[in-house]
């Protein structure tokens, strides 16, 4: 997984980014010092997986998750409100919405980990085996791609 990667997901493409002043809104470098941090996560939370591959289609979430959550305190930093002829604007108020964004891409992210580990496990234990259900003898593993 690469910065590339993460951009092309989120669809953060300069020229569609019309209210950053068609400006990414993570920039490489940022995302590329996010994408280890994820790795270190998934690692603490399931040792069982350290060394594991782990598919970008699931490092994917943990790397939005830290990504939002960063966005998150950014927009709480830069909250501000001020009123004007009666009307009360305020700046920056995404601070929740990433914030639950967070939340739901650490939940898949999770949910995945534990899926993983439960077939690492699995796998460790019984390895591949015959399935009985299927008249062709098709060598049904618990192993994962």
């Amino acid at each position: 997984m690469d910065a590339a990667y993460v951009s092309e997901y989120l669809r953060d493409i300069a020229k569609d980014n019309v209210s950053l002043d068609a400006l990414e809104q993570f920039g490489e470098d940022f995302i590329d010092t996010i994408i280890p941090m994820a790795v270190s996560e998934a690692n603490i939370m399931y040792p069982s997986l350290k060394g594991t591959l782990i598919p970008d289609s699931t490092m994917i979430y943990g790397v939005l998750a830290l990504l939002m959550e960063s966005e998150s305190f950014k927009e709480l930093r830069n909250q501000i409100e001020y009123q004007d002829n009666n009307a009360s604007v305020s700046l920056s108020v995404k601070e929740s919405q990433y914030e639950r964004k967070s939340q739901l891409m650490r939940q898949t992210f999770n949910r995945q980990l534990d899926s993983l580990s439960a077939t690492k496990f699995l796998d460790s234990c019984w390895g591949n085996s015959i399935s009985n259900s299927r008249s062709i003898g098709v060598n049904i593993g618990f192993g994962y791609s």
